[in-house]
């Protein structure tokens, strides 16, 4: 009498997927959303994609690329990163300075630049502030954190120092420049002077002039400060941002 050979069956793996479970947005489609969209913005509200906008698009970019890649980075290396040893010193705390001043530094740079109003006698103090807190703080503050740039996982560890760093820096070289060479007396002609509107399509005007130049450079002046004119005039200039601080 014959036995039935019982059919051997390979077990499937099969993936279970909670239903109640949120679903993750895809990375690349919304950093691709917040590159192109925020400067639309900005350009739809204000009429213009300044320095302010893309260091905005810049942030959030950052933001997005930490939630997304660190964790990654955490579960592949973060075994062998707790394998060095690494001797713990008081400086390593200003690892939590640095990490905060990547978004607040220049945030803060720009509250105090824009509340105090550039003038010729303080425009130094003002950009010595806004430099010291986006260019000095967050390279000081990054430079322990070097001590444990270590292993496979280096170059990743470089890379989001340098860009952390960054960031702030681009939003503060121009101060720092400034404050560096400080403001020159030029010669200028000026051919056009425009009133920045507060609104793309509103007729609200703004305290900033936009004066075009007959060698082509376009300068801004704050109008409660200073009041350009057109023609032939000896001008204080911070050259690097382009704002003219006096006239004579």
């Amino acid at each position: 009498m014959g036995t039935r050979r019982a059919k051997r069956t390979s077990p499937l793996r099969v993936k279970s997927a909670d239903p109640n479970a949120p679903k993750k947005l895809a990375f690349w489609p919304g950093a691709l959303a917040i590159a192109l969209g925020v400067p639309a913005l900005f350009w739809l509200r204000f009429g213009t994609v300044n320095g302010y906008a893309l260091a905005v698009t810049a942030f959030l970019l950052l933001l997005v690329l930490g939630i997304e890649f660190i964790p990654r980075l955490n579960q592949k290396y973060g075994g062998e990163l707790s394998e060095l040893k690494v001797e713990p010193k008081w400086y390593d705390k200003l690892g939590v300075v640095w990490l905060l001043a990547i978004p607040f530094a220049p945030f803060f740079g720009w509250a105090q630049q824009a509340l105090a109003e550039l003038g010729p006698n303080n425009y130094r103090a003002i950009l010595g502030v806004r430099a010291f807190l986006t260019v000095v703080v967050p390279v000081v503050t990054m430079l322990p954190l070097l001590r444990y740039v270590r292993g496979r996982a280096s170059a990743y560890a470089l890379l989001i120092l340098f860009t952390g760093t960054a960031f702030p820096i681009s939003t503060g070289y121009v101060a720092a420049a400034d404050f560096v060479t400080g403001a020159v007396w030029q010669t200028i002609e000026i051919v056009q002077l425009e009133r920045v509107t507060f609104l793309r399509s509103a007729s609200r005007k703004t305290g900033t002039i936009i004066a075009t130049l007959s060698d082509g450079r376009v300068l801004e002046a704050n109008s409660r400060v200073v009041t350009p004119h057109s023609g032939l005039s000896r001008a204080l200039v911070l050259v690097r941002a382009g704002q003219i601080l006096a006239v004579q």
